[in-house]
């Protein structure tokens, strides 16, 4: 009789090939971590969030941190909902400034919400899949590989920026693996209404960190609708209070506590919309952008941002996005074929979530065009989910031989390509953003070039020293630039108000 032990090696063994991919997207993954030229901070952090940050109290004090929930100013006075972006950024600047005075920053974006957007993100996403899947494990473990190459997961690593969006992909997974779950409890005769307050408190902890998590409200019912239907008046009651608890904070409280200027509905329906704003050229620009990101190598694409050309998506370069367009037509063709529905079904549903999603992205939250900088690089982070649970259940559609290893092949494919297009957008929207650091050319740097580990050492020995870093930075590659912005935090004299 086979032991536990056994039955787990047999179950490895079986997917093994599966288990390689998994491994070699971790190891890229890491590689991407440890190389520093890849990683940069956004000027945002050092022109918004270290003003309030620094200047009021630099230590960790709960009295003048908690204001980082009602101040504008950190977003740049916009009246975005994202007050608990807005509050731990302050956080995150505060355990740089610790971090830096004991010793040199181990990593340019590292920050708190790594926990959430790096470890516990796949394991959330691995986990909805298997349940969506019935315990599918081949497509559980390909598209988790896929998800930790894509340039969505990545960018939450190589830019240290306002966490919201980052952040609000994990919601939407642990939301969705949430309701998979309440489902699947339900089957069981488990579900229970302390399930009801827990998805309730789930949706209010998201709905603050950044507009994209609206997409989960517009996706979710295509996966669960009968399982809603017949919970509607539960669901009902928890959206319901959701969008009070949303509209009393958003509407009410802040703008009161922060007396500062704050219109979400004006905000919402004209400043960052394309379709009420008029800002309709090359509609649907965006949208090409985010699937060649996971298909193609964008380098040839659009080779700088805000390059994209239509005509470039029907040459020969593109034709590894259209081969795998048509590789996930293809079920459709099996259902024809042999009528499985239930698992077209899902397909389908994922077709359809994923355009709700483009069309979401960019009437909604795209302001113009080539916004999103490289196709889905921090701005249009949760096509991560909707690509990757798409691929997950193309893998699903058939059981023959000859289709997993296409499968396995397809998946391979996808790591690369995301692995390059991530490591190429990084350097793209890195090079972009330096030039917009504030007085930036006053430090005489460089060009971009490879990380000076002994001078980050030295320049932390001197960071009290204003001027000793300057000069010890001078002639100093540019993606060294953060540095100072960094060491200037221990020579800023606080002013409390």
């Amino acid at each position: 009789m086979p032991t536990a032990n056994s039955s787990i090696k047999m179950k490895f063994k079986e997917h093994l090939p599966e288990y390689l991919v998994l491994f070699l997207s971790i190891v890229f993954a890491t590689l991407v971590t440890f190389d520093l030229q890849l990683n940069y901070p956004h000027w945002e952090m050092y022109t918004y969030i270290e003003h309030f940050a620094m200047d009021t109290q630099p230590e960790f004090n709960f009295t003048n941190d908690i204001q980082g929930l009602i101040r504008p100013e950190l977003d740049g006075l916009a009246s975005r909902p994202r007050f608990f972006s807005w509050y731990v950024s302050v956080i995150n600047a505060k355990l740089r400034f610790l971090l830096f005075k004991y010793s040199p920053i181990p990593h340019p974006t590292i920050n708190l919400t790594w926990l959430l957007t790096l470890f516990l993100l796949p394991l959330y996403f691995f986990k909805f899949i298997c349940l969506m899947t019935k315990g599918h494990r081949p497509a559980a473990l390909l598209s988790t590989a896929t998800l930790l190459c894509s340039i969505g997961y990545i960018s939450n690593l190589t830019i240290y920026f306002h966490p919201g969006k980052p952040v609000s992909l994990f919601a939407v997974v642990v939301c969705f693996y949430y309701l998979a779950k309440m489902q699947f409890l339900d089957q069981q005769n488990q579900l229970t209404r302390k399930h009801f307050y827990f998805l309730f408190t789930l949706i209010c902890l998201s709905l603050f960190w950044d507009e994209l998590y609206f997409v989960f409200f517009l996706t979710a019912p295509l996966f669960f609708f009968n399982f809603l239907k017949k919970y509607q008046k539960e669901f009902l009651v928890v959206v319901l209070r959701s969008a009070l608890v949303f509209g009393l904070v958003t509407f009410l409280i802040v703008p009161t506590l922060s007396k500062k200027p704050f219109d979400f509905l004006n905000f919402a329906l004209f400043s960052n919309t394309k379709l009420l704003s008029g800002n309709t050229p090359h509609f649907g620009q965006n949208i090409f952008e985010m699937f060649a990101a996971y298909t193609s190598p964008i380098e040839f694409i659009y080779p700088a941002p805000n390059s994209f050309e239509w005509g470039t998506i029907f040459g020969l370069r593109a034709l590894p996005m259209w081969i795998t367009v048509i590789l996930f037509l293809t079920p459709f063709i099996f259902y024809f074929r042999n009528r499985n529905f239930k698992i077209n079904l899902i397909y389908l549903q994922c077709f359809t979530a994923a355009f709700i999603y483009f069309i979401f992205q960019e009437l909604a939250l795209t302001r113009t065009n080539g916004q999103l900088i490289c196709g889905g690089y921090y701005w249009g982070v949760i096509f991560a989910f909707f690509f990757n649970l798409l691929f997950a259940i193309w893998v699903t559609t058939n059981n023959h031989r000859f289709w997993r290893y296409t499968s396995i092949a397809l998946a391979l494919s996808i790591c690369g390509f995301g692995s390059l297009n991530s490591v190429n957008s990084s350097k793209m929207t890195m090079r972009h953003n330096h030039n917009l650091y504030p007085n930036l050319a006053n430090l005489k740097l460089g060009d971009y070039g490879d990380f000076d580990y002994k001078s980050l050492v030295e320049i932390w020995k001197h960071r009290k020293n204003h001027e000793k870093v300057r000069e010890l930075l001078k002639g100093k590659p540019k993606n060294m630039a953060w540095i100072y912005y960094e060491s200037r935090k221990h020579t800023l004299k606080p002013h409390r108000d």
